[in-house]
């Protein structure tokens, strides 16, 4: 039993809101994880490319060229 005393179009207005914000929240979350992979990849590139009586954390730390299209 739906108690909502707000109007039916009320109701649906927030449910489509609702939705295009898990839409969002999600598209938010794959964006993020494929950032991190993006960065996990050039972190190992970059560790990769060094000796290991040379390695310096702050080196995979470069800035990523064209990371925002």
């Amino acid at each position: 039993m739906n108690n909502d005393s707000r109007p039916a179009s009320s109701r649906s207005i927030q449910i489509e809101n609702s939705t295009d914000l898990r839409s969002a929240n999600l598209q938010a979350q794959e964006e993020i994880s494929r950032l991190k992979l993006e960065l996990a990849i050039a972190r190992s590139q970059s560790n990769n490319n060094q000796s290991p009586s040379h390695h310096h954390r702050s080196s995979a730390f470069k800035p990523i060229p064209n990371l925002v299209s």
